[in-house]
Order: structure tokens, then C-alpha cells, then sequence
């Protein structure tokens, strides 16, 4: 009971921000035309630091539950924000609609955030981010930096 108010409030946040920045999308979309907004899009990044990761090794592995390699999302994202930031001139703004960190942690989020600051001063694109279930109240973040899971 206690995680759907909390999803509702993600959801309505999520909305409010979308909503707040809808005019300036809106001029923008119209300056290029009328009839089109033009949206590049990264789902689900799942960005897991490297420097967190403890060299990959065993208990890494073990602690790695989605069932894919977690160890190439840092270079996966940066290709992502690449190939958009060469087509820069057809986009009108970047959707990234959730599951930006691995679980929740907070040094991917600060990472995340920076990659995409970076892409919206370079391009001058604007960014929306929708969070999803992996960056909002999860509890299985963690840091193998040690060698061990924390």
C-alpha cells in the first residue's frame, strides 16, 4: 500500500515537469514546423558507475539482477548521447523516460544527470526525464567498490 502513493506522486511530478516545460518545446517544434516535434529517446540506461563496480568481479556478478551486463551501460549510454548529439539539428528534445540507474544509486544519478547537462549545453536540446521503478524508492542499491557488497 505504502509504494502507490509514492508512485502516484512520481507519476503526477513527472507530469507537472513535462507540462512546465510543454511551451518551450512547443515554440521550438514550431519554428521547425507546425505539424512535427521531432523526439530522440533513451529508455532505460540502468547506469551503474564503473568505479562502483569493483573491478566486475564474482560478487558483482552475483549482486547483478537484471540479467544483463550491467558493466556496458556507462559506454552504452555515452554511444546513445552520441549518435543523438550528430543528429542534433533534427531533434526538437530528448525523452528519457525511466530506469536511469541500476537500482537507485545516488552516484549514477549524479552522473546521469551530468551526462545529460552536458548534451543540453552542447546542443542546446532540451532533456525531460521520467523516473522509473530501478531511481525511485528501490531499495537494492548497492556499491562493489570494496570488493564486497554495501
Amino acid at each position: 500500500m505504502k509504494k502507490t502513493p509514492n508512485k502516484l506522486l512520481a507519476l503526477l511530478l513527472s507530469a507537472a515537469l513535462l507540462l512546465a516545460s510543454a511551451p518551450s518545446m512547443a515554440q521550438r517544434a514550431a519554428a521547425q514546423s507546425p505539424a512535427q516535434l521531432r523526439v530522440g529517446l533513451i529508455s532505460d540506461p540502468h547506469y551503474f558507475p564503473e568505479e562502483m563496480a569493483g573491478g566486475y568481479g564474482d560478487v558483482f556478478k552475483e549482486g547483478n539482477v537484471l540479467g544483463h551486463p550491467i558493466e556496458q551501460s556507462p559506454g552504452l549510454l555515452r554511444s546513445a548521447l552520441a549518435a543523438l548529439k550528430a543528429r542534433a539539428g533534427e531533434l526538437d528534445f530528448l525523452l528519457v523516460p525511466g530506469d536511469l540507474t541500476r537500482d537507485g544509486e545516488y552516484e549514477g544519478h549524479v552522473r546521469v544527470a551530468e551526462f545529460l547537462e552536458q548534451f543540453e549545453k552542447e546542443t542546446g536540446i532540451p532533456v525531460a526525464v521520467v523516473p522509473g521503478n530501478h531511481d525511485i524508492d528501490n531499495g537494492g542499491a548497492a556499491d562493489f567498490s570494496r570488493g564486497e557488497k554495501e
